[in-house]
């Protein structure tokens, strides 16, 4: 793992992209997004769409979003904030999502 020092680091914990992808197969939603680090794309595959250092899987209508290209430095203490998901990012998703009839933004 890229993101690790150790010398024989464990493997990562994918249990929660596991069952992600275990409840979209079971509802077949028609439009569903799952964020990750580029260290998963040999665990996932390909992403649909890279915005900075955001690596999207799924099927979503096509979007532009700006942010910075790499994710913020945070220490692992606030790693609840190092896992946000930028609102840049969310809202062009959003406005994609409400011009294509998906559902109402709330804001």
């Amino acid at each position: 793992m890229p993101w690790t020092r150790a010398r024989d680091p464990s493997p990562p914990d994918l249990s929660l992209v596991e069952a992600a992808v275990r409840v979209i197969a079971e509802i077949k939603p028609r439009w569903w997004v799952i964020e990750n680090v580029r260290g998963a794309i040999p665990f996932l595959g390909r992403p649909v769409k890279k915005i900075g250092a955001y690596c999207l899987w799924g099927d979503f209508p096509d979007f532009d979003a700006e942010t910075t290209k790499c994710k913020e430095a945070l220490p692992s203490w606030r790693k609840q904030e190092r896992a946000r998901v930028p609102y840049s990012i969310s809202l062009a998703l959003a406005c994609e999502a409400k011009h294509n009839g998906i559902y109402e933004i709330l804001v």
